[in-house]
């Protein structure tokens, strides 16, 4: 087996060239998307994407000569990415969301306190009736369970609108600011996150009477789990 002529070579580069150069226009064309997401929503998804596009961005730009890498090296391991998610989550509580809160516990605090719940195998099985499921975000099948418990905490329809692409996934949004609440958005990847929010719409029925007490039921044991009933 030989290797490439030159003439082969300099094709192959010019192909390579070509691919990055279509990945670039579509980053720019993203970044653009997420920045202005940014500025409507300000939910810690979005600045997370942001950001991560903005590396990928910076690398393309390397290979082109120009440019600064951020070499910021990805966790290797999850928890460690869960915990630094739930930092955000609760940073961007109390950034965005100054003014919600109950009579025994500040925004920052419920979320902070929900999402380590969500590491203990005892609140899997007691919320969802089932262990740990691998491969799985720490957060995933709580959205619902949770979105319902901090609307209920936090001033109901006074402050929130419950969200939904159902059955898929649910949040809160602020009625005053529009902004996103969503601290189960980690068992999404960036770009189904983004779709669901886009085809969301507001949930005027979350379902019948039964439904309804088996999720008061529910959110009444997760908030027992995370300690704060």
């Amino acid at each position: 087996m030989h290797g490439m002529t030159k003439a082969e070579e300099f094709y192959a580069a010019q192909y390579k060239l070509a691919e990055l150069e279509r990945r670039h226009r579509q980053l720019t064309s993203a970044v653009e998307t997420l920045k202005n997401a940014y500025d409507l929503h300000g939910s810690w998804i979005v600045t997370e994407a942001y950001n991560e596009l903005n590396r990928q961005q910076q690398q393309i730009l390397a290979v082109f000569g120009v440019g600064k890498v951020n070499d910021e090296p990805q966790s290797p391991n999850l928890l460690a990415k869960y915990d630094k998610q739930t930092a955000g989550l609760k940073d961007n509580a109390e950034k965005l969301f100054p003014g919600v809160y109950n009579e025994k516990y500040t925004l920052p605090t419920i979320v902070e306190s929900l999402r380590k719940s969500y590491k203990e195998r005892i609140t899997h099985r007691d919320v969802l009736g089932e262990d740990f499921r691998i491969n799985n975000d720490l957060s995933s099948g709580f959205c619902l369970i949770t979105s319902y418990l901090i609307y209920s905490m936090t001033g109901g329809d006074k402050v929130w609108e419950i969200y939904g692409a159902s059955p898929v996934h649910w949040w809160l949004v602020h009625k005053q600011t529009r902004r996103i609440l969503d601290i189960t958005y980690s068992q999404f990847e960036v770009d189904a996150l983004i779709k669901l929010y886009q085809n969301g719409s507001k949930v005027s029925s979350i379902g019948d009477e039964k439904t309804m007490e088996q999720l008061k039921q529910k959110a009444h044991i997760l908030a027992q789990r995370a300690g704060i009933e």
